[in-house]
């Protein structure tokens, strides 16, 4: 699985989990963020550009991508 698959679902759990796993999974989001020097404005990004490229066939690496290969 690639980092931002990775932070998208540890994103998703923080955001729909019950009690303390989402209160887990938000810690452990934001030291992998920081981590990796992903800031919520890429994470977002990427969520776009992926929902694009999934409805438009096409794919672009956006700077979230490439942080992520560092």
């Amino acid at each position: 699985m690639d980092k931002a698959a990775l932070l998208k679902k540890i994103r998703a759990l923080a955001e729909r989990g019950v009690g303390g796993e989402a209160d887990n999974a938000e810690e452990i989001l934001r030291r992998l963020m920081e981590k990796y020097g992903v800031s919520e404005d890429e994470l977002d990004e990427e969520e776009r550009r992926r929902h694009v490229s999934s409805t438009t066939g096409k794919s672009k690496k956006s700077s979230c991508d490439r942080s992520f290969t560092r």
